[in-house]
């Protein structure tokens, strides 16, 4: 997957990419003042994108690393980052 990294017209530091199905996705800094959030999901249809914050980032990316180092989702709570499975 290649991002392209720019900045918004309002500053704001976003990456474009495709995904799987050639869609354009984004994942994007929020404008929220009270709270660090990020914009991550599909460009269009618009209102799909999932408004992150860091916990919630936390807690996906301990999932997505698991998937990325086993081709699986977890059975259960992941405490901490696990092997990559060689294949």
């Amino acid at each position: 997957m290649i991002i392209k990294w720019s900045y918004t017209d309002r500053n704001f530091r976003q990456g474009k990419f495709k995904d799987r199905y050639d869609k354009p996705c984004s994942i994007l800094k929020s404008g929220l003042a009270m709270e660090n959030c990020i914009w991550l999901g599909r460009d269009k249809p618009t209102g799909v994108q999932m408004h992150l914050t860091q916990e919630d980032a936390a807690e996906l990316a301990k999932i997505l690393i698991y998937f990325a180092g086993t081709g699986e989702l977890p059975e259960q709570v992941l405490e901490k980052t696990p092997q990559r499975n060689k294949q």
